[in-house]
This record gives structure tokens, sequence and C-alpha cells, in this order.
């Protein structure tokens, strides 16, 4: 993430190397690494472009392991995008792989995916029950940073739940292993959620324990969004404990830090904080002025929404009209190949024709010539073997679509043949026996 160009430069040398070695994987791998770049750079469309093409050369090598990532990798930029269906649609594809690839690490990837989205959805039963099977495969693989995102997805689906018992329960076990494997931005988020349990059972002091303990953390790491966070956590609840002076020193500097970084949302949650703050204060003019700037940035992110909106449905036109023109260009072709190959049949049945009856003119042109029996037998052998050959050559075609192709009923059908052609193979044979000159 913090090396795109020098990623995106290695990914260039990686696709030309596997064009000149027509190396599939490698071309997929380097769609890959394009579509990340992307990502993280917020070209959206230029990202699902080149996964959905590292998608279609996976499909080709016929490589499900690869297939699944893909899927998975699309998943995630419908889900930044906020076009959750697609999102689990693209989960499901990569789930329904892993399950038969029999990849447990995989299923368990997804269903803790799939329950990403269901969370954004409001579904939270549905997320709670795909957490539930991702932590599961997670604990019996020992997967311990696995474990810990799988209790983390259903602590927030429980706290939306408003089951907060179970909310907590769930958070402490995340937490646990998060701080066995050094996860600590990990552990600065279980810190912060079990927060938010906490200011929702008015428990304040334990809320502040945790927000001050995940502020420390968010310090340590130099993530601003996540102080940025913290502070205004931290305010909201010294506003509830109506210690006003303290609250609006947090909610200050966490809406300080939200405008340097240009985090609406949080400008939006620390004027909300402010206006809450100045109306239990009594201050009521500038309990207006604040709640003024929250409708504002409320608005912007409201109609910032609309735009990414029409930015999909932009996406999704331009994505399946490069689709539509890749599928055309496929089916142009494969019309080209089609006429090739009938071009070079109607050839090959022009030759058999030709070497046919010029096999059959030459045995009756000795009639006029003296030869030994075994060369008048064997003369009218093969004469009579390229006839019925030729018959066989010529008729396939209509035998393969009317037997589907399926080889014990070409075998009946020719031994039909035989058999009708048998009687003219007789007749023919002492013909040809009278016509020839046998010395």
């Amino acid at each position: 993430m913090s090396e795109l160009d020098s990623c995106k430069r290695y990914a260039d040398m990686a696709m030309k190397l596997s064009d000149k070695l027509k190396y599939l994987r490698g071309r997929s791998m380097a769609y890959k690494r394009y579509g990340a770049v992307d990502f993280y750079r917020g070209n959206f469309f230029e990202s699902l472009m080149s996964f959905s093409k590292a998608l279609k050369i996976n499909e080709e090598m016929g490589d499900k392991d690869a297939l699944a990532g893909s899927y998975n990798n699309m998943g995630a930029i419908y889900f930044s995008l906020g076009n959750y269906p697609e999102a689990l649609r693209n989960h499901y594809m990569s789930l329904q792989i892993s399950e038969e690839r029999g990849d447990i690490y995989g299923i368990a990837m997804s269903c803790n995916n799939i329950g990403d989205v269901y969370i954004k959805q409001g579904n939270y039963r549905e997320a709670v029950k795909n957490f539930s099977i991702a932590l599961r495969i997670r604990k019996r693989i020992k997967d311990e940073h696995g474990m810990g995102d799988s209790y983390n997805g259903i602590g927030m689906a429980c706290y939306d739940l408003r089951r907060y018992a179970e909310a907590l329960r769930n958070h402490g076990e995340a937490l646990k292993i998060r701080r066995k494997v050094n996860d600590t931005r990990g552990v600065a988020n279980s810190y912060n959620n079990i927060g938010n349990v906490y200011e929702d059972l008015q428990d304040h002091p334990k809320a502040l324990d945790n927000y001050f303990t995940s502020l420390k953390l968010q310090e340590e790491m130099g993530n601003k969004s996540g102080v940025a966070n913290s502070y205004i956590s931290i305010g909201n609840v010294y506003i509830k404990q109506k210690k006003h002076a303290q609250g609006m020193e947090f909610l200050q500097k966490g809406l300080e830090i939200s405008l340097a970084i240009g985090n609406k949302e949080f400008v939006k949650e620390a004027y909300e904080g402010m206006s809450n703050a100045y109306t239990l204060h009594g201050d009521h003019l500038k309990a207006f002025d604040t709640y003024k700037m929250f409708d504002i940035y409320r608005d912007s992110l409201t109609n910032e929404a609309k735009i990414q909106e029409s930015l999909q449905l932009k996406l999704k036109y331009e994505f399946e009209k490069e689709e539509l023109v890749e599928a055309q260009q496929k089916e142009l072709k494969m019309k080209e190949a089609k006429s090739k190959i009938a071009r070079r049949d109607n050839l090959q049945y022009s030759l058999i024709f030709l070497t046919v009856a010029i096999c059959i003119g030459a045995t009756i042109m000795l009639g006029y010539v003296k030869i030994p029996r075994t060369m008048a037998q064997w003369i009218n052998f093969v004469a009579l073997l390229l006839v019925f050959e030729a018959i066989l050559v010529f008729t396939d075609p209509f035998l393969d679509q009317v037997t589907g192709g399926i080889p014990i009923y070409k075998l009946l059908i020719n031994i039909v043949l035989a058999a009708l052609i048998f009687p003219i193979h007789r007749l023919v044979e002492s013909k040809l026996r009278k016509m020839l000159k046998v010395t």
C-alpha cells in the first residue's frame, strides 16, 4: 500500500515476460497486482476490469484456487463501492468453488466476508450465522488471526442486535486472541468495540477505560483516523457524564484531526456531539451553529452517496459494455475459425472424391492391361475399401448429429451401412474380375 508505483512497475515487467513466454498464470497474477494498485488508489472501475481479466484467465486455465481468489477480490471491490448484492454474489461464487475443492481455509474466509456484507445490509442474524461457520472452521485449523476476526464480527452483529452480553463475550474473545498474535490494530479495534457496548449500557467509566486504551494504541500506531474516532467517542461519553469542558476538549481535537485527514463521517459525528453538548449546557446559539455544520456534512455525505450510486451505475454500464465487446470479438473469432475449418473440410472432401474417382477410373482402365492375379485382387480390394471409407467420411458429420457422438450408436449404424454395401461390393467385385485381364 505504501509502494504502489513500485508494485505497478514490477507488475508491468511480469506482464511483459508472461506475454513473451505465453505464461497464462503470470498474466493472471500481473492483472491481480494491477487490480490491487487501482483499488488502493480508488480507481475502482480499472480495478474491477483487471480482476475480471484475471478471473477469465483463471477460468481458461481451470485454476480453481486462483478463480476463488478472483471472485473474492471482486467481492471486496463491490463491498467498498457499497454494492452489497454484487459483493454477496461474488463472495458466494468464491465460497462455492472453495466448497467444491474442499478448501476449508477458503470456505472460512468467504463466510467471514459474507458476514461483513450482511452486517452492512442490516441482516445481523445471517451475519452471525456466517461468522459462526467461519469461526468453527478456524478453530479446527488453528487459524488464530482468523478466529479473532470471526469473534469480532459476531460481536459487532450482536451489538447491533442489542444482545450486549453476547457482544461483550465475543469482543472479549477477539481481544484475547488479538493480543496473543500481536495484532495491535485488531486489539485497538476490539477495545473501541467494547467501549461502544459499555456506552450503550450506560456504564460510562468502563466505556472510557476502553476508549482511552484504544486511543493510546492508535496514537502509537500513528493511525490518525483511529485517533479521531477515539477522541470523538471519549468526548461524547464525557458529555453524557455532564463534564462539558472535558467533553468539548476531546470533541474539538477529534474535529481538528477529522478535518485534517478529510474524514467527513467523523467531522459530521464531531459536530453532532458538539451540538448536543451545547444544547445540554444551555448555549442554544452555539448549539444551532454546530448543528448547521452537522447538517451541511450530513447533506454532503448524502450527496456523495448519490454520486457514488451514479458512479456505480456508470461502472456497471461500462463494465457490461466492455464485456459485450469482448463477447462479440470472441464470437467473430469463432465464426472465422468455423469458416476456416469449413474451407479446409470442403477442400479435403474434394480431394477424397477426386482420389476415389481416379482409383475407380484407373481400375476400369486396367481392363485393357494384363496383370497378375494377386495384383488384381489387391487393386480390387483397395478400390472398394476407398469407396467404403469415403462413404464413412462423408456420412460421419450426419452420424454425429443423429447419434449425439455416442460411439456405440455410431458403430451400429456403420455395421448397417457395411451390411447394405456388402451385396454391392460382391456385385462390383465380380464385374471387376471379368474386366481385369488376369495372367
